[in-house]
């Protein structure tokens, strides 16, 4: 019975994270249009790019192609571009 449960919480839960995700990408979209359409093809560029282009911080630039950031030291974190 717990079991049963358990799978109909993770469902619920999967399906309010999918429509979160959706609401907060009509948003990106919405405001990205009434920027324009280079807006819009950044936007594009930037869901396309994988994970690890960016940094944690949000401080540093988007890897370029060929890169990728990883974690050089945990205390203080830091990371740095790597090649793939």
């Amino acid at each position: 019975m717990a079991e049963a449960t358990d799978e109909k919480k993770r469902e619920s839960y999967g399906k309010e994270s999918r429509q979160m995700r959706q609401q907060y990408m009509a948003i990106e979209d919405g405001f990205a249009a009434a920027i324009g359409k280079e807006a819009t093809a950044e936007l594009e560029r930037v869901r396309a790019t994988a994970h690890s282009s960016f940094d944690r911080s949000g401080i540093k630039p988007m890897a370029p192609e060929g890169f990728h950031y990883s974690p050089v030291s945990l205390n203080p974190y830091d990371e740095e571009l790597k090649r793939d």
